[in-house]
């Protein structure tokens, strides 16, 4: 079991590293969300697949995983972005100076190709939230402890927004990868839809955090 629970733990760390590794190789050589949506979709597509064909067993106990009732959530708040990524451009001005200032804030943009490449991203990282905590929890980890591992593992990629976007935007990002990392946890453990719901979350909150930035662009100035 020990040998097993290692084993998983190592592809875990190596999913992630080549996963978003593989990407920023991509965006190095201008493929992203915006210029190139469907290489992004793909790319993402192809690295969730991988990921659930390497997580073996451990996703047998979320044999519900796939049920169509659980696009519901998704599906509206697919549908919430949409209407705000239309709406958006045609009532309000970009806020310019935020969107030069942070290139790599692609959701400032309030792009529909950012938005439909960006639920394929969002897929692989749930995916590999929802690996994580089954490997911890088959490790015996409690649901506190659980989230105390989220908590830092989450947070830990956004330490450097700090200084590539700044004390405000980093430290927003920051705080909310905290918070992704207690409730996360938490919701997909304790509901039968939790990772439904998380994706929501997720997706609502570049969409949040866009609209905030275009209504009142000083607040993350």
């Amino acid at each position: 079991m020990r040998k097993r629970i290692a084993l998983y733990a190592v592809v875990w760390l190596l999913a992630w590293c080549v996963g978003w590794g593989g990407f920023y190789l991509l965006m190095a050589r201008n493929i992203n969300y915006v210029t190139r949506p469907d290489l992004t979709a793909l790319y993402f597509s192809v690295a969730t697949l991988a990921l659930v064909f390497l997580s073996g067993d451990l996703l047998l106990t979320r044999h519900a995983l796939l049920k169509v009732s659980w696009l519901l959530f998704p599906g509206l708040a697919f549908a919430a972005a949409l209407a705000v990524y239309v709406s958006f451009p045609l009532l309000l001005s970009p806020p310019w100076p935020l969107i030069v200032k942070n290139p790599d804030m692609f959701f400032l943009q309030f792009n529909l190709r950012y938005l439909i490449s960006k639920v394929f991203d969002i897929s692989f990282q749930q995916m590999l939230v929802l690996f994580l905590l089954l490997l911890l929890r088959r490790g015996g980890l409690s649901v506190k402890g659980t989230c105390c591992i989220c908590c830092i593992l989450f947070s830990a990629p956004h330490v450097f927004l700090l200084d590539r976007n700044g004390i405000v935007m980093g430290g927003y990002f920051l705080a909310f990868s905290l918070v992704a990392g207690l409730l996360f946890p938490y919701v997909i453990l304790r509901f039968r839809q939790g990772l439904a719901y998380t994706f929501s979350l997720h997706l609502s909150f570049y969409v949040f955090t866009g609209a905030l930035c275009w209504l009142r662009p000083s607040v993350l100035s």
